[in-house]
């Protein structure tokens, strides 16, 4: 894994990096896997890091990763927000 490009957000309270990331197995790398070797090769904690794009081209065994690394848990949490909707629960109606 080597650093491509490292841009500085001050705004926003973050780091975006471009990592591209060379793997062995013929599958794309998780979002975990690769937050975990973003994190140990930026030395910065898991908690802080959001993986926001894989891109492989099709037949190479290499991929480029975009990641964000902030610099405290408060922007995070103000800046990403969480998509996934609640599940709400359908009750059946009385038959009458």
């Amino acid at each position: 894994m080597e650093v491509l490009q490292e841009k500085e957000q001050p705004l926003l309270r973050r780091k975006e990096y471009l990592i591209k990331c060379q793997f062995d197995n013929s599958k794309t790398p998780s979002n975990q896997e690769m937050l975990k070797n973003s994190s140990s090769l930026l030395k910065a904690p898991e908690n802080l890091i959001i993986v926001k794009k894989i891109r492989q081209e099709f037949g190479l065994n290499q991929a480029d990763v975009s990641v964000y690394v902030y610099e405290d848990q408060k922007s995070l949490d103000i800046i990403e927000k969480i998509k996934k909707k609640p599940k709400i629960e359908v009750k059946p109606e009385a038959k009458k």
